[in-house]
């Protein structure tokens, strides 16, 4: 509002400033001699300033103009609206980009500087994030391979849920490779039970097949040979696709051995 007050020409701005003061000084219960005082005035001009007029009787006429749609204008800032062009369209053209300017300096330049601090907060934020971030291909090779330094996961393992998804996936691995005397079913019971929604997830995907997972775990068999000569066949009935018979196909997949 003090933008607003500051608008008009000089004499608008001492005469309203004058009944502004003067209307404080009474709601703060002043007297009117006493207000007459302060202002070297007499008492009945005083009464009369203050009981037979109001703040628009000493406003410019680009002021009341604006106090028209001051509600309006109050509104659209508190909705996110702040740019001028912007404003000026939303008012339906109104009142003038110039005033609009002028009477919401002091708004639009806060506005800009909180937004400035929010964005400078935002990059320190990011920065710190960017700093402290760990790559996903980093814990990958960790739960894998177990080989990076733990240095790199210090600050992962300060999260109880990720120390104890991260503890899970290396016991799981030991399991498939035959190195932990832990049975399967133990380990899904602790999985289930995780903290962790993937690990959670992961477990009740094995104990759905817990049975070919456990028999991986058991035996050395396992049907890659099988999966291998099918996906040869796949390849030469694609490569002959529409161009030869079946004994050619018959001839081709009997010359090679799997």
């Amino acid at each position: 509002m003090k933008d607003f007050w500051n608008l008009g020409e000089q004499r608008h701005r001492e005469k309203l400033q004058f009944f502004i003061e003067a209307d404080n000084a009474y709601r703060e219960g002043k007297t009117f001699y006493q207000i007459a005082q302060a202002y070297n005035m007499h008492t009945e001009k005083v009464r009369k300033l203050l009981f037979k007029h109001t703040r628009k009787d000493y406003m410019s006429d680009e002021q009341k103009l604006i106090f028209k749609f001051i509600d309006k204008l109050a509104l659209e800032f508190s909705m996110g609206c702040w740019k001028v062009n912007q404003l000026v369209k939303r008012m339906d053209n109104k009142l003038s980009a110039s005033a609009i300017k002028r009477v919401s300096q002091t708004l639009r330049n806060s506005i800009k500087s909180q937004q400035k601090e929010i964005k400078e907060e935002n990059k320190n934020i990011a920065k710190k994030i960017k700093e402290n971030r760990i790559s996903r291909k980093t814990i990958q090779r960790f739960i894998l391979t177990g080989k990076p330094k733990l240095e790199e996961l210090e600050k992962l393992y300060q999260s109880k849920r990720a120390k104890q998804a991260i503890e899970l996936a290396r016991e799981f691995r030991e399991i498939l490779n035959r190195k932990s005397l832990n049975p399967l079913e133990g380990w899904l019971e602790r999985a289930e039970d995780a903290k962790s929604e993937a690990i959670r997830g992961f477990a009740k995907y094995i104990k759905s097949d817990q049975k070919a997972v456990k028999a991986a775990i058991d035996y050395s068999w396992n049907n890659a040979v099988l999966e291998g000569t099918v996906n040869k066949l796949k390849a030469i009935k694609r490569q002959m696709y529409n161009r030869a018979n079946i004994k050619l196909l018959f001839a081709k997949i009997n010359g090679f051995s799997t």
